[in-house]
Parts: C-alpha cells; structure tokens; sequence
C-alpha cells in the first residue's frame, strides 16, 4: 500500500462528522512529516501506522480513548510489581519473594501527542506476521517463556485492577529485546477482581482454536495456567516440581531455596528461541 492510498483510506474512512476528518489529516500529515508511513491495520477506534524509522503511530478516533490508554499505560509504568511464590514438597514451605519490570512484557510506550491523538509504541514482531508452521514451531521451542512472560505481563495488569480484555495471541509479539509482550490496550479497562481469570481463559482459547497449533504436553500446562489465574506461578511450580522430580533425596530448606532462586533467574534471562 503506497503512502498516498494510505492516507486517502484513513481520512476517507470517516466521513460523518467533519471534525474528526480534520483530525485523522493533520494527524497523518504530522506523521508524514517525520517519515514515509504505512497503513498496517485499523479498527473502529483507530489506526496503526509504521514509519521507516521502525516506529509505531496509534492514531485514535476520539480524545477519550487516546486519552484512557494514556493513562492506563502511565499506571503501568509507574508501579513496581511483586509476587510471592509459595514452594512445597518439604517443611516449612517457603515464600520466595520476585519483583520484576512490567515494561519487559509488555509493549513499550515512547509518547503520547495529546492534540492529535496519537500515541507512538515501540516496534515489534507480532505473532500474527507468521505463518502457521512458523508459529508452531516458536511456540514448542519456547513454550515455557511464553507462559512465563505472558502471565507476568498479565499480573501486572490485574495487580493493578486492569482487565486487557483482548489477550489473544494476536495481540502478543515479540520484543527487540527477545521476550513475548502483550500489546493492544484498546479494550483494557478496570475491573473487579473477579473477572481476571478471564484474560486467561482468551488466550488459551485462541491458542486451542487453531488446530494442531501445540502439542499434548503443551495443553496440559497451559491449562494449570489459565485455572484459578495462576499464570506466572503455574510455570514456576511445574518448574519446581521437574527439578524436584530429578533429585535423589528431598532437599533442604536451604538447597530448595537455593533452587526457587536459579529457576527465577533463569526463567527471567531466557531469551526467545528461533527467531
């Protein structure tokens, strides 16, 4: 799509009310100034465009929702996040205490242009750009970081009392720096707690809907994640439990200490696989 059909498809969309076409022109046009763009998807509340310059422009209809979005990421970003994971298998069990950078999961945001509705992300490699075998194959290498990253970023959210309400794998890539972030906020709002699991419940069944996309194996640990909103400790436990599996005596307080810190580490520095 050439940048001129691109514009012309932008402004042409609306064509009820006067100001709101003035206000997807100029917002082109400021892009435009800064770079060649394209057009690269839309919705009913606003357009996403990518420069030259790897940048990401989310043109939004009305102020309101440019506006909410702002704010919902300015409370992300501004919070530190903490879990505390419960380990058995022995006595006492313990409590391991983990903080960690929400920014690491999910897309990051650059700057918000307030009188043109426009709000710049960082570039990514979204998960819908593959093709199935592709897909298929990131996700077996990387089955356990994608739980892992994916229910951080989720935990931050509802940590925070926010429900994304779209977490479906199309709205999850890949980061320049290697990790699975969530991105979309469109339809992200704050909820009772109650509700949470259903982030869970999205994701798992966009994953199950397309057939043959993971493996037995896979299912059964993505279904420990998505139960109860477990996410980032299912992965953990079912780590836990495989080094447990492993050992030839039941460790003690120390040594599984000394275990629930390695597999912190680790889940955390592992980079994405096969990309």
């Amino acid at each position: 799509m050439t940048r001129k059909s691109s514009l012309n498809e932008m402004i042409d969309y609306i064509t009820s009310v006067d100001s709101e076409r003035d206000l997807l022109y100029n917002a082109s046009e400021f892009i435009k100034s800064h770079n060649e763009i394209k057009l690269t998807s839309s919705s009913g509340s606003s357009y996403v465009f990518i420069t030259e310059k790897e940048k990401v422009y989310q043109v939004f209809i009305k102020y309101f929702i440019a506006q909410r979005i702002f704010n919902i990421v300015k409370t992300l970003y501004s919070e530190s996040y903490n879990i505390n994971f419960l380990v058995t298998g022995g006595y006492p069990i313990i409590s391991v205490p983990f903080s960690f950078n929400i920014g690491n999961y999910i897309v990051k945001f650059q700057n918000y242009i307030s009188r043109l509705n426009i709000i710049i992300w960082e570039k990514i490699t979204p998960l819908n750009s593959m093709n199935f075998t592709e897909l298929k194959v990131l996700l077996e290498r990387n089955w356990i970081k994608f739980l892992w990253d994916i229910g951080l970023a989720l935990h931050g959210l509802h940590s925070r009392m926010l429900l994304h309400n779209d977490s479906v794998l199309d709205n999850i890539g890949i980061s320049p720096e290697g990790n699975f972030i969530l991105f979309d906020f469109d339809g992200t709002r704050f909820m009772p707690q109650r509700t949470f699991q259903k982030d869970f419940v999205l994701l798992a069944d966009s994953i199950e809907n397309k057939e043959n996309l993971i493996s037995e194996q896979q299912r059964k640990l993505l279904t420990t994640w998505t139960l109860g909103s477990s996410g980032a400790k299912a992965v953990f436990n079912s780590e836990f439990s495989y080094r447990m599996t492993t050992r030839n005596k039941r460790p003690s307080l120390k040594e599984r200490t000394i275990i629930c810190k390695q597999i912190l580490q680790e889940l955390c520095n592992n980079k994405i696989i096969g990309i």
